[in-house]
Order: C-alpha cells, then structure tokens, then sequence
C-alpha cells in the first residue's frame, strides 16, 4: 500500500521504503508496528499513528532524522527503547545541529506525554475533535465545477481555523448526488470527523401568464372624472340687501369630494444606525485608521467578529502597535477577537504591542521573532496562545498574564520559548503553581519560570 509493507492482514506495518516523503498516516486497522519499521526514513517529515495502534517498539523511528512532528494516540501504552533515537544515560543525544528533534503530539496524561517529559522532547497537548463541534453545509447547488461546502469547527466560542488548527478533503464533489468532507485535526487538534453533504441541480420553471378574455378597464386610482355641477334656480336677491353673488369656481382636479386622491408612495424607513450592511464571513477589511488588515470571522446579528491578520503593507514597521478593541465598517462595529497566525513574524521593529481586551486567541508565531519586543500583557479574555507565538523574542523580559483561562491545552509548544532569560512572568493569584507547570512543558526558559509570581 502506497509503498509500504504490510503483512498479509494488513495489521502490521513490517517496513516504510527510505524514500518515503513529507506526512505518513498510518491507515487505520493496523494494530502493530514492527522493529526498525521505520529505520533511516530521512525524508519523512510528519506521521500520524491510530488509535488502532497500543505500542511502538524498540527503534521504530530509528534516525529518521528530519522527523519534525509524531502523532501518538492514548491508546499507545507503551514506546520501546530508542524508538526515535540513541538513549545513553537517559539523556538524548542522537540529533545533531542539522537534525530536527521531532514534536510529540499526544494526550495529557498519556504514556506519549509521559515520555516526553522524562526525555525532554518538546511536544503538544492535543484536544480532540468531535462531531458536535463541526458544522458542515447539509446541500449545494450543481455548477459542474468542485464544491467545497462551508464548515464551521469550533472549541466553545473559539472558531478553529482551517490550515492551522484542521485540514480537510474532499470526495465525489462535482457530480448531483452525495459527497463526502473528511476533516482532519492538525497543530493541537487530533481526530477525524466524516460528513456527508448534497449537490442538487436546479431547476428552473418558466412562470405561465394566462391571457384575460378582453381586458376590461376598470377606472385606476388618480384618475379624476370630470366633476357635476348641478345648476342652481336663478338666485333671488332681496332688493336693498346689497348682497353680492360670488360665482362658483369650477372644481380643480383633486379638489373637493368628488376627485380621487392617488395614494402616496411608502418612503424608506429611516437607517437607525443598527441596520448597517454587515460584512460575510472571510471578507478581508483593510482599515487605513489603525493600520491593518481584519478578516471577518463572525457575522451572526448577535456575534459580529474579525481577526488581526497582519499590518498595512508600509505601515508594517512601526515601533508601537495597538490592537483595537473594536474596529468600525460602514457604520458597523466588529470586534477584534483574535491575532492571526503569523501576524508580525519576523517583525524586526516591534518593541511595545497593546492586545485590546476582546482579544481571545494568539496564533501561531504571531509574534515569532520579533527580537526587539521587550513587553507584552496577555488580556484577561485569551484562552489560546498558539505554538511559538513568541518564540524567538530575545528581548522579551516583562510578560504579565491576566487571563485565568489558560491550559495546558490551550498553550502551544514552544509559545515563549527564547524569550530572555532572566524575564519576569506574572500572572493571577491562584495560578502560580498552575502557569508555572504549563511554561516550563512549553520550553519557557527556566530561570523565567522559575521566577514567575502573581500580580501585585
């Protein structure tokens, strides 16, 4: 099967060829993997293993040494000597300056994370998806073209991101009839969830006019019939009164009871302001006030949304940045939830960003790099920051954390790992001992762990 060796069941992976390239799933139904299964694989980058799987065996991954991420499932209960490497007094040491030490994927609690801690792998603590967090589009319209349903994945109130946080494929997405989206964790989500949608062809009917007899014309509104005027007998006029007769004008069209008023048109309603053209989902909004680029990621009436994706192209460089609390479009106000991935990578110029308090999630590396960053304050609503989202801040030396609402779930590999070392971390009363385990399994220098106490 796709080059690999299986016995004759297909429940045991005997040998993966050394040319094997890029990601490797296991498929599922394979229930052992044999010794050296994978030896000197130098081209595997990723593999993901199944839950169908309950041991790795002694040098499984042997010097598969451009292995940058492993996905082990719970139900692993147990990982053999030297499965990815040289061991010698339970200290490390096979990979070298050139070799990538791979990330392990795997569960709280879980002998892959037990196995990390022991031998000092850096690794991720997966979350996994379930049916009720995906919403896939239930039909589509026939355009001969391939279809790509919309889908919404969401932990809680936070909207997952396809490319970062699951990745999908899709079957039978062309033709009428039934077709199939397969949606696979990635980054700190694991699982896979199967849905099912409908290509419908339209069907267009022509309206039928049915032809009247003979029309009749029936007099319409604001057609005004010619008034009667009744003669009067001659008036009389008592001699002397001096009574003058005025006479009687002649009824002007739209005067007096015997024309018919035409109706006024309607006039729009007044705009209150509310009723403001909000923006659809994934729209990009470029806001020359504030100086970035949003993109829309929520636009229910009840739960108007965007995403920080990076700064204005030219105004990318700035010393200070601020993220809004809110950001307006056309008379509308969109709060701003979330830092994109990758939002000021490698951004030599940041020394102070503001995170606006509606801020609920980091992204990856978002601010990877930024080497001239000395101070940053984590809003009390953040319950995500993504794998290395702060990676590489060398001069990061003042963290202060307000949210109470992190884990060690919700806190990606590597998120402060290079920042200074003799950095002070603060955080909530009663989260000490808890931010203190989550920083230092994240690769947070350990002298600024070791330091880290409440907020005064």
């Amino acid at each position: 099967m796709d080059g690999v060796l299986f016995n004759k069941e297909k429940t045991e992976l005997i040998m993966c060829p050394e040319g094997k390239e890029g990601e490797y799933v296991i498929p599922d139904g394979v229930s052992s993997i044999k010794n050296y299964a994978f030896k000197n694989c130098n081209k595997l980058n990723s593999v993901i293993i199944p839950n169908t799987i309950t041991q790795i065996t002694q040098q499984t991954f042997y010097k598969c040494s451009k292995l940058e991420s492993i996905t082990i499932p719970a139900s692993v209960t147990s990982i053999g000597s030297y499965a990815f490497g040289y061991l010698l007094n339970e200290v490390y040491i096979e990979w070298t300056k050139t070799d990538i030490q791979p990330t392990i994927r795997c569960y709280e609690g879980s002998e892959a994370h037990n196995y990390a801690v022991t031998y000092d792998y850096a690794y991720i603590l997966l979350t996994e998806l379930t049916d009720d967090m995906v919403t896939v589009q239930e039909k589509a319209a026939y355009t001969g073209k391939e279809i790509v349903p919309e889908i919404v994945v969401k932990d809680g109130d936070i909207a997952l991101q396809m490319g970062e946080d699951y990745e999908i494929s899709l079957q039978n997405n062309i033709d009428v009839g039934t077709a199939t989206v397969v949606i696979r964790g990635k980054g700190r989500y694991d699982g896979v969830i199967t849905r099912n949608f409908k290509i419908e062809r339209q069907t267009t009917i022509e309206p039928t006019i049915e032809p009247t007899a003979e029309p009749t014309t029936e007099p319409e509104q604001g057609i005004t019939p010619e008034p009667t005027i009744e003669p009067t007998a001659e008036p009389t006029i008592a001699p002397g009164q001096g009574v003058t007769v005025t006479p009687t004008p002649t009824p002007t069209p739209g005067q007096g009871t015997a024309a018919k008023q035409p109706s006024p048109k309607p006039s729009a309603p007044a705009s209150s302001g509310n009723d403001s053209l909000v923006l659809k989902k994934g729209t990009t909004i470029t806001d020359n006030d504030t100086g970035a680029v949003y993109k829309v990621t929520s636009a229910s009436s009840q739960n108007v949304t965007v995403e920080y994706v990076k700064p204005i192209s030219g105004k990318g460089k700035a010393s200070t940045v601020t993220i809004p609390n809110v950001i307006k479009k056309s008379g509308k106000s969109y709060k701003v939830t979330s830092i994109a991935a990758n939002a000021f990578k490698n951004n030599r110029k940041l020394k102070k960003v503001v995170i606006g308090k509606n801020v609920v999630s980091i992204g990856d590396k978002a601010f990877y790099k930024c080497v001239k960053l000395t101070k940053v304050t984590i809003p009390s609503k953040v319950r995500r920051i993504g794998k290395q989202a702060f990676d590489g801040c060398k001069r990061l030396n003042s963290i202060l954390i307000r949210s109470k609402q992190l884990t060690a779930k919700s806190v990606g590999s590597k998120a402060f790992r290079g920042i200074r070392k003799t950095g002070r971390i603060k955080v909530p009363a009663g989260k000490v001992k808890l931010y203190k385990k989550v920083l230092k399994s994240k690769n947070t220098p350990k002298r600024a762990v070791d330091r880290l106490s409440k907020i005064g």
